[in-house]
């Protein structure tokens, strides 16, 4: 990559992305932090008249098998490696009334996920595949970026 920028701010604030989205002019933005769905709104309104290539990270908490490995459902334990085909929870916000989290109330990486994807007409994924699984164990986000041909990349902390 020629050029890379790592920003913090506040990801509920469409104002603070779309200042370091003009300060930065990203040919991809690679979210670390979506963890509501305020922060994906939040993007989609900063990007607003714009297309930008969109990373956004996911969690392991996911997928079924976490929600069998917590206890939270008593379904069959699901074979790992997870892969992006894998049985997704059905339980969402799995966080909420658990105590000394202080983020779970609103937390859930699947809604973020489902909410990103329906909006594509101001994000734009680039075409990794899967980046993990028995398949792919050694592709990472930065092999992604890569392959993706972009030369500008913004990071969101």
């Amino acid at each position: 990559m020629s050029h890379y920028a790592e920003i913090q701010g506040d990801c509920d604030s469409p104002d603070a992305l779309k200042k370091a989205i003009e300060l930065t002019c990203p040919d991809m933005i690679i979210h670390m932090i979506a963890m509501y769905q305020s922060h994906i709104e939040a993007l989609e309104k900063a990007l607003e008249g714009q297309r930008i290539k969109l990373l956004l990270i996911s969690s392991v908490d996911v997928y079924k098998g976490f929600e069998v490995f917590n206890k939270l459902s008593s379904a069959p334990i699901e074979p790992i490696p997870f892969t992006e085909k894998s049985p997704l929870r059905d339980i969402r916000f799995p966080y909420r009334e658990k105590p000394g989290i202080n983020f779970g109330y609103y937390y859930d990486k699947i809604l973020v996920e489902e909410i990103a994807c329906g909006r594509r007409q101001s994000i734009d994924f680039p075409n990794c595949g899967d980046t993990h699984g028995a398949a792919n164990h050694k592709k990472s986000a930065g092999s992604c970026v890569k392959s993706s041909k972009c030369k500008k990349v913004c990071q969101w902390y």
